[in-house]
């Protein structure tokens, strides 16, 4: 369905039901994301035989796939129908991980079923990729925009809730059914979970979509949006920030259950429940004030804090679980800041037309170069200081210094030069300054009995 000019409204209450839809699909589906980006992946991976290097590969497939998103953006302005364009797609991204599922069970060496993992979530991540760019422009026609950082709040914390049961549930599963088996069944699951997560998306209503009377060309679709300098800085700003936060990425998890040899349900308690509870907790806060002050104040305070953990996470130790916790948690607190904050500010630098356009380029630049390369240059760079650490055999507070310290500290000198140099160009004149944010956010209010002197 698509139209040139203005897009109506749909009525109140189709858009209340509608929203009640996406709020409820996406319990499901953070079932599906947090099997499949998470420590299950990690272990099977290595169960695989992979090394750093192409564990890293594994990583990044799903974002490499979103290289395809130009040319989904492209087809999905000439058809207009984003919804039939969502499901297509989306199906087939959750349901191939059936095919992930059955590959130690088909294949017997270790380098085939490598190269079919590979095949596969290759096809998942270029599927979801296509589907990515229907949903994000979507979802900018349906929900209004004075209540964008409340929704995005909203769902945020509900979806968090499910991704905390269902990374301790895996955790608890894996320790108990190791191996491939184990697995398979973890992957399974997840794969339905996803394709219900999609089947919601049938009863929610599409607005139409305002397009050119002409479709426009490839070239249109590669070069305009960066014709912006608000979405220009915006790009690079997301970019550089995903990049320097996913150097550490799944690599946090290999450095818990092999530095550390803490196990699955250790694993997933620092880096999936305790994240997920600070973002549970702070999600609808965040996307509150993001209502009130704007994107750039909030992603100031968010940026600033997630600048200083690397240095935290290369001062722990097994023993020292209580820094684990606290880095953890705030973490999680403050990356559903970074997460609200970009997705508002695509959709407010993005324009009614086109705006596939502008969603495609968007996450084939941070999906390539704030994900896939962060991780594959991750997976180089432990692969080069591995033996450099082991000849050191130096100690940070007693534990042994191994690669995972150096990936970590090269993490957090990015992030603060993201935070000195690359933010503050950042354009977003609907914000207020991020001093009157913390004053306002901070104050201690007086008391009743205060008030009444």
């Amino acid at each position: 369905m698509s139209q040139t000019g203005p897009v109506p409204p749909i009525s109140a209450r189709d858009l209340r039901i509608s929203l009640r839809y996406v709020i409820l699909a996406v319990c499901f589906g953070m079932v599906f994301f947090s099997v499949t980006n998470g420590p299950a992946l990690t272990g099977f991976a290595r169960k695989l035989g992979a090394n750093d290097l192409v564990f890293s590969l594994l990583m990044a497939l799903p974002a490499l796939g979103g290289v395809a998103q130009v040319f989904a953006s492209y087809l999905l302005e000439r058809s207009g129908n984003r919804k039939l364009f969502f499901l297509v797609s989306l199906y087939p991204q959750r349901l191939v991980w059936i095919g992930v599922a059955l590959v130690p069970v088909v294949l017997q060496e270790t380098t085939p079923r490598i190269v079919a993992a590979i095949a596969l979530i290759g096809i998942s991540g270029i599927c979801g990729s296509f589907g990515n760019v229907a949903f994000m422009s979507w979802m900018a026609d349906l929900i209004p925009g004075q209540m964008r950082g409340r929704f995005f709040g909203t769902r945020s914390m509900l979806s968090t809730a499910v991704a905390v049961v269902t990374a301790w549930s895996v955790g608890w599963f894996l320790d108990r059914f190791p191996g491939f088996g184990g697995y398979g069944a973890v992957f399974a699951t997840a794969a339905v979970f996803g394709a219900v997560d999609i089947a919601f998306f049938h009863f929610i209503k599409e607005p139409p979509m305002n397009r050119s009377a002409d479709s426009p060309r490839l070239t249109e679709i590669l070069f305009e949006p960066f014709r912006s300098k608000a979405f220009t800085r915006f790009v690079i700003f997301w970019c550089s920030a995903m990049f320097a936060q996913m150097l550490m990425g799944p690599f946090t998890t290999l450095y818990l259950l092999e530095s550390l040899s803490l196990d699955f349900s250790q694993a997933s308690l620092y880096v999936q429940v305790i994240p997920n509870i600070a973002i549970f907790l702070a999600a609808r806060k965040w996307g509150l004030m993001i209502d009130r002050y704007g994107c750039k104040p909030v992603l100031t305070v968010a940026m600033t804090v997630q600048a200083f953990l690397p240095f935290l996470w290369i001062l722990t130790s097994a023993s020292r679980w209580w820094l684990m916790l606290f880095a953890s948690f705030v973490g999680g607190f403050f990356w559903s800041a970074m997460d609200l904050g970009a997705v508002n500010m695509l959709m407010r630098s993005s324009p009614d037309r086109n705006r596939s356009a502008y969603v495609a380029n968007y996450s084939l630049m941070s999906g390539v170069l704030g994900n896939a390369l962060p991780y594959l240059t991750a997976g180089a760079f432990l692969s080069v200081v591995h033996p450099i650490t082991e000849s050191l055999d130096m100690t940070i507070l007693g534990s042994p210094l191994t690669r995972f310290h150096l990936l970590f500290l090269l993490s957090g000198l990015l992030r603060l030069a993201v935070l000195l140099f690359i933010l503050p160009g950042l354009d977003d004149p609907q914000s207020r300054e991020t001093g009157q944010m913390l004053r306002e956010s901070l104050r201690v209010r007086p008391s009743a009995a205060v008030r009444s002197h």
